[in-house]
């Protein structure tokens, strides 16, 4: 084995030089060629660059969107004194779960606090539809009257098995009669 294998010795493929293959030739005439798997070439996806750019949907743009138009909610007074009064009662089921009492608002805290609320929701284009407005305010009431019964009974009942434990481990000394 006499190879050169010296830095700089030019000799086949391992000095670098690339290995062409031999040119592709075309299908002769009358011959068919092989059946591809898949989509044909050029039937797929677009690129990404082919597509026409997305207007923006921000709640300001002015541009057509998808879609039905929908109006911007109204909040009456009765809505928004509504509104202020689940606010109020959330954080009343807050303050009752966790015993703070900092969690408590105000008849005018919750009302300031409504009236940010629907101001971003107006802002933001955020509605809800009257189906799910309903059935919101449902939950709401729902949970302002439940909750507050739900969290009584389950300190009622863990009071009461405290007790009842409390009971079972007073040690009677023997002779003593038991009541």
């Amino acid at each position: 084995m006499s190879e050169n294998l010296t830095p700089g010795a030019e000799s086949g493929p391992l000095a670098g030089d690339s290995v062409t293959p031999p040119p592709a030739t075309a299908p002769e005439a009358g011959t068919v060629p092989p059946k591809r798997r898949g989509r044909p070439p050029g039937s797929g996806k677009k690129s990404p660059l082919d597509e026409k750019p997305v207007e923006s949907t921000s709640a300001g743009d002015t541009g057509p969107k998808r879609g039905r138009p929908r109006k911007a909610p109204e909040y009456d007074g009765e809505a928004r004194a509504r509104f202020a009064k689940q606010v109020q009662g959330i954080h009343l089921m807050a303050a009752q779960f966790t015993g703070a009492q900092e969690f408590l608002l105000s008849e005018p805290e919750s009302v300031m606090l409504a009236d940010g609320i629907i101001a971003v929701s107006i802002e933001y284009g955020l509605s809800l539809s009257g189906k799910t407005g309903a059935l919101l305010q449902l939950l709401a009431a729902a949970g302002m009257i439940y909750v507050p019964r739900f969290a009584h009974l389950n300190r009622r009942m863990a009071a009461e098995k405290a007790a009842r434990k409390a009971a079972e481990s007073v040690i009677v000394p023997e002779g003593a009669a038991v009541q």
